[in-house]
């Protein structure tokens, strides 16, 4: 190989290397490793099952048969299954691309069956329902998230920083125009 070539391929590999570098997304393998800390209960031969979006945030997690990620320290009083729900999201907060300060999430609805709690979560940006996003929680019957689907407006979403929330018109203006 010549030494242009060469140079040319160094110089390929060099810019390929720094444009993955700058375009990973915020989550990192620390992350991960701390949700993998948490799961307990693994007697199962099956591996953790997740799902990732293309910028490399948690779609779908679940645990394999058996297992459960904690949400506390087992020492601690064992929490009510919507705050667990609660605390296990904002402990992964960038695992779940929620990493912008505007973006947050509410207890939408809580559900039992078959021993296993059902906790969906509504997403909120700057206190404002977004529509159609959401993160449902499943926990088992000793508190440990068994699984998450989520479904959000991710951090980096495209027109995320320049969104305005302010209303345009007063609250009578509003009305009045409604009647119109």
């Amino acid at each position: 190989m010549s030494g242009r070539i060469r140079a040319a391929a160094g110089v390929f590999l060099g810019i390929l290397i720094i444009g993955q570098a700058v375009a990973a997304p915020a989550t990192g393998p620390v992350d991960f490793n701390d949700l993998y800390r948490t799961l307990s209960g693994v007697a199962a031969k099956e591996d953790v099952r997740l799902v990732e979006t293309e910028e490399g945030h948690v779609r779908f997690l679940g645990a394999p048969p058996g297992a459960a990620f904690e949400i506390s320290d087992p020492q601690q009083k064992a929490l009510a299954p919507m705050d667990g729900a609660r605390q296990f999201v904002d402990r992964h907060r960038r695992l779940l691309g929620l990493d912008d300060a505007k973006l947050d999430v509410e207890i939408e609805r809580v559900n039992e069956d078959a021993g296993r709690t059902f906790v969906r979560l509504q997403q909120t940006y700057a206190g404002l329902p977004v529509f159609a996003a959401r993160i449902a929680v499943q926990l088992g019957e000793a508190g440990g998230v068994e699984a998450v689907l989520s479904d959000v407006m991710r951090a980096g979403a495209q027109g995320l920083a320049a969104l305005n929330v302010q209303p345009a018109l007063k609250p009578g203006e509003a009305v009045a125009i409604a009647k119109a």
